[in-house]
């Protein structure tokens, strides 16, 4: 969703452009957004909404980009990871303009955490192993043993780091 709202010297918000794309979130029209903005502050998740607001009163004041990754639970009842990117500029008339976009990031966080559960997993099996597990690279210097190397061969990895493995 591409957007531009305008904020005024009494807090006030209203947008001046909503692309379409913002029904894919709100279940809203674009003309429905734009007359009422409190519905996208309104779907923000409560625990996500002071960080959000702090971060924009932050980029209000000293005139910076805002970027702000938050929950939003969307007309479909689902909780979806948001990124919002937005640029103000102060209007001779002391409005804030802010050009900016949303982008639905829930798949990337969705891939973040799945790769770091398999990363634990794997960490766990490795470290717990009580066989000697030992990674090389080409040159068959050590980039990583499992702990069991120590009680095996009584070697540290201090000790071995980026030694060959053929030298012991």
């Amino acid at each position: 969703m591409i957007f531009q709202l305008v904020g005024d010297t009494d807090g006030t918000r209203k947008f001046n452009y909503v692309s379409n794309g913002v029904s894919n979130l709100t279940g809203k029209t674009a003309a429905e957004v734009m007359e009422n903005p409190a519905i996208l502050y309104n779907i923000i998740l409560e625990e996500d909404r002071k960080a959000f607001l702090d971060a924009e009163q932050k980029a209000n004041e000293q005139l910076s980009v805002f970027n702000q990754e938050v929950r939003c639970l969307s007309y479909k009842n689902e909780i979806r990871w948001v990124n919002i990117v937005s640029t103000p500029r102060k209007q001779q008339n002391g409005k804030i303009v802010w050009d900016g976009f949303h982008i639905d990031i829930t798949d990337r966080k969705e891939a973040i955490k799945k790769l770091a559960d398999s990363e634990a997993r794997f960490r766990s099996l490795i470290e717990n192993s009580t066989d000697a597990i030992v990674s090389t690279d080409a040159d068959a210097r050590i980039l990583y043993q499992s702990p069991s190397v120590l009680k095996i061969l009584g070697y540290t990895m201090a000790e071995r780091l980026n030694k060959k493995s053929f030298d012991y």
